[in-house]
């Protein structure tokens, strides 16, 4: 009886522990996999497993819906119907989608072009030519481009959407996931999250009241960092060719294409990380800088004052690292990377 009475009461005593421990304050984390399989990470600093149980529900929520409308996967979703009615007759369009075309549009003007998210037609071919291992021809490429453009993508009075090209395609691929992100941290922040991170397939947004490292991957080796940034509020958000390409012919092509040519971008930007502003317009900038290259990247960022930059040049067989002089004094650089550095 003595000791069914010490093992009760070790039992009791353990289930005290574990649920003072549960209740206790501390750092939480939690991750899923929406849009294609993307690790989705929520973070939540000083919650206990309840309100981390009822953050994690309202992003996952959130996620769901917004994946509903921005899908390219996804045949019933509303960018899938838009993409297949909207060049025959006016679309109605929900909120979000409204609030992503307007942006879009914004991306697509200040980079000249550079982003634009109606380049799909043009990407579908390269794909298509990755798995034929047929290059396409100039002629294909000119009849694509013909309906390549987001200045021929009407907003219409109602929030009703119009194609003004026969064939065009919209693929938000270039900044979805940033707008998730921010919708995300909002629905973590209405959850009661003060104070995390939202991440989902290298997008991220940090709003911690003490600054926090992140890694920035090394574009030779996946498997290593090339530095740490600290943060504590904002995006940072990083593009890069070095994972995904089409090979034709055993050469590799970017997966990111111009919009302006048709052709693969090839200008020796091999990655481009974002610091600051919100996930959605770090998203655009860094898939306008991975297009526009060096030069013209550095242009479009000194226009923004709250954004910088990281962009990593391949030079022939070296690497330059092109960073903007403010961030500097948060970088922390991983093996010989630092003597590649030139601040703009």
């Amino acid at each position: 009886m003595k000791h069914k009475k010490i093992i009760v009461i070790g039992v009791l005593a353990v289930l005290c522990i574990a649920l003072i421990w549960a209740f206790f304050p501390r750092r939480y984390d939690g991750s899923f996999y929406p849009m294609g399989g993307i690790p989705f990470k929520v973070v939540a600093y000083g919650k206990n497993f309840i309100q981390f149980d009822r953050i994690m529900e309202a992003v996952e929520n959130d996620v769901a819906k917004l994946e509903k409308i921005f899908s390219r996967y996804d045949r019933t979703s509303e960018l899938s119907k838009l993409n297949e009615i909207a060049e025959r007759k006016p679309v109605q369009v929900s909120k979000g989608m409204h609030r992503m075309i307007a942006l879009s549009k914004k991306w697509y003007r200040m980079s000249g072009g550079a982003f634009d998210p109606s380049v799909a037609p043009l990407v579908n071919l390269w794909k298509r030519a990755g798995k034929s291992n047929i290059l396409p021809s100039d002629d294909e490429i000119a009849a694509l481009l013909k309906s390549v453009g987001m200045d021929k993508v009407d907003m219409l009075d109602g929030d009703e959407v119009f194609f003004a090209a026969k064939g065009m395609k919209l693929d938000f691929g270039a900044i979805a996931k940033g707008f998730i992100v921010d919708r995300s941290v909002s629905s973590a922040s209405e959850a009661g999250n003060e104070s995390g991170l939202i991440e989902a397939g290298g997008d991220a947004y940090i709003f911690v009241e003490d600054s926090t490292k992140i890694g920035v991957q090394d574009p030779t080796d996946s498997a290593k960092l090339m530095a740490t940034v600290s943060v504590s509020a904002g995006a940072v958000v990083t593009s890069g060719d070095y994972e995904r390409y089409v090979e034709i012919d055993g050469k590799k092509y970017s997966h990111i294409v111009d919009p302006r040519t048709g052709y693969p971008s090839d200008n020796g930007v091999i990655s481009v990380t974002v610091v600051g502003g919100a996930a959605v317009d770090a998203d655009a900038l860094a898939t306008s800088v991975m297009v526009l290259g060096v030069d013209g990247g550095i242009g479009l960022v000194r226009k923004l004052a709250d954004m910088h930059l990281i962009i990593v040049e391949k030079n022939a067989d070296d690497y330059l690292v092109h960073v903007s002089k403010q961030l500097l004094p948060i970088i922390e650089w991983h093996s010989n990377w630092s003597d590649k550095v030139s601040e703009f």
